[in-house]
């Protein structure tokens, strides 16, 4: 038995390290009272954390990509994401789950002072494959991608500063937590516990006829063991399913149906101002020449003019521009909300 145990010894270390890593995370659901305060968008928090609000856009943010994953899984195998499975798997709660874990550790690393340097921003975004143009960062497509996402520069470093801030918080979990040999020992033996067990098989019919019970037998019975004869308690509901995708095929609002439920909800429609921009991007390197500047000026200048004598705008944007992806949408940045886009817009 020693032999095998220690042969499964390294997989149980391993397997200890991470349960307990799991437990050290669940500790930060508790560990103190105190924390930030409630910003701007407290009042409309899905959830608070130590006091620090999360909202509903991230909660529904974070539920549409758990929802995505599940989905794919599902189509993998051939099968259907229903709305009971939705309910079973409480992919609400999953979606809770990953936002809390997330705002403990940062709340951690904000307590530990951890920083991310300028270098280690410009390291993570430039590494990520979806910046990058070739195997090189390419920040016309940085830029464009943002764009279409709806965020601001800004907004997205702040998100990866975020991001890289719980990972230095969950490396500094992991390398922390430690696993004796006594309890990987305790752990071996607890999986691998066996009992023998003996026992006779009785059929209880040919006794029956010979058995005499009383009603005070019954009673007594009764009285004896009441938590046994104890149900849970149970309600009496009724309810009618709803398919809204069913309802959608057979109820065809009017006009003025649509018009009043417009002002009434008119808030939630109300998304701001919003443009939609085409572009032509003409790639200057930062320490270029005076020359090679005259020369991409010069180029701009002359797609510029053919423009305004009647060229079609996206043609010239596939032919010219430098933009990989809204080049290839005839320039087509999509909407965007004002000041999120870089001052010359």
């Amino acid at each position: 038995m020693l032999s095998s145990m220690r042969q499964n010894l390294k997989s149980l270390q391993i397997f200890l390290w991470l349960v307990i890593a799991a437990f050290v995370g669940t500790i930060f659901l508790v560990w103190g009272q105190g924390g930030r305060q409630g910003g701007a968008g407290a009042q409309n928090a899905a959830a608070w954390v130590n006091g620090e609000p999360i909202s509903f856009t991230s909660f529904e943010n974070s539920y549409r990509d758990v929802y995505t994953r599940f989905k794919q899984q599902y189509e993998q195998f051939g099968a259907t994401l229903t709305r009971e499975d939705l309910e079973n798997l409480q992919i609400h709660q999953i979606a809770l789950n990953q936002l809390t874990q997330r705002e403990l550790l940062v709340q951690e690393a904000e307590k530990y002072d951890l920083q991310v340097s300028d270098q280690e921003l410009i390291t993570a975004i430039q590494s990520m494959p979806e910046f990058q143009t070739n195997n090189q960062f390419d920040p016309g497509r940085y830029e464009s991608l943002l764009a279409r996402a709806r965020l601001t520069p800004k907004d997205f470093e702040e998100q990866m500063i975020e991001n890289l801030l719980v990972q230095k918080m969950q490396y500094l979990i992991y390398q922390t937590v430690r696993v004796s040999e006594q309890e990987v020992f305790a752990e071996y033996q607890a999986q691998n516990e066996k009992i023998t067990v003996e026992g006779v098989l009785v059929n209880a019919a040919p006794f029956e006829e010979q058995a005499e019970v009383t009603d005070e037998a019954i009673q007594a019975y009764y009285d004896a063991h009441k938590e046994t004869f104890t149900t849970p308690e149970r309600v009496k509901i009724q309810y009618i399913h709803y398919d809204p995708e069913q309802i959608a095929t057979e109820v065809t609002p009017s006009e003025e149906a649509i018009r009043d439920y417009y002002l009434d909800h008119e808030s939630e429609f109300d998304k701001g101002k919003e443009v939609r921009a085409r572009h032509i991007l003409f790639r200057v390197a930062p320490d270029a020449d005076d020359e090679t500047v005259a020369s991409v000026k010069a180029k701009a200048e002359e797609v510029l003019q053919k423009i305004q004598e009647g060229a079609d705008f996206a043609y010239m944007a596939k032919e010219h521009s430098e933009d990989p992806v809204s080049g290839e949408e005839g320039g087509d940045l999509g909407f965007f909300p004002e000041g999120t886009m870089v001052p010359e817009f």
